[in-house]
């Protein structure tokens, strides 16, 4: 069910998102940057009261979102799961003192999105047949805007993965 196949997630990046994270910190010609793997993997996340304290960034929610059933018989009954389930990677980064530090921030946020949602949609793609997911398939990418926490003088930033896992037994 879909607590299973959120946990197959946990397992797939907990195990391989920090070698895949290592692989783009330093890309040719590009910028370097520290990419961190999660410190927390989150499951059981409910909008607006779980609360996320600053020492879990950077954080990774698999949240499912919905679970559909296809049935067919043949010489048994192949029943097949289809689970939306969204991956959110939560991260936070120094906003700088100055304003071309502000700037130089909000750049490197915009490289770490991209970077994190490569890393993880690469993860997924590789282990996409572990028992029990039979396939997995990027729906969306949305790379929500920074939230700028002032007192803390921080950027928040989220990436959104949305997937779409399919589980199939036969009975």
């Amino acid at each position: 069910m879909i607590e299973e196949v959120q946990d197959t997630y946990v397992d797939i990046l907990n195990t391989n998102l920090a070698a895949e994270l290592s692989g783009l910190e330093s890309p040719s010609g590009g910028v370097s940057l520290t990419l961190a793997a999660p410190a927390k993997y989150l499951i059981n996340f409910e909008p607006g009261v779980t609360v996320i304290p600053s020492n879990y960034y950077p954080c990774c929610i698999v949240w499912g979102l919905n679970q559909e059933l296809d049935d067919e018989i043949r010489t048994g009954i192949c029943v097949t799961h289809w689970h939306d389930i969204a991956v959110v990677m939560c991260f936070l980064n120094s906003a700088g003192k100055t304003p071309t530090d502000a700037i130089n921030a909000v750049e490197n946020i915009q490289r770490m999105r991209s970077r994190y949602a490569r890393a993880v949609i690469g993860v997924l793609k590789e282990h996409q047949q572990t028992d029990p997911i039979q396939m997995i398939k990027i729906e969306n990418i949305d790379y929500s805007r920074v939230l700028h926490d002032q007192a803390n003088k921080a950027l928040l930033s989220f990436v959104w993965i949305k997937t779409r896992a399919r589980e199939r037994e036969t009975l």
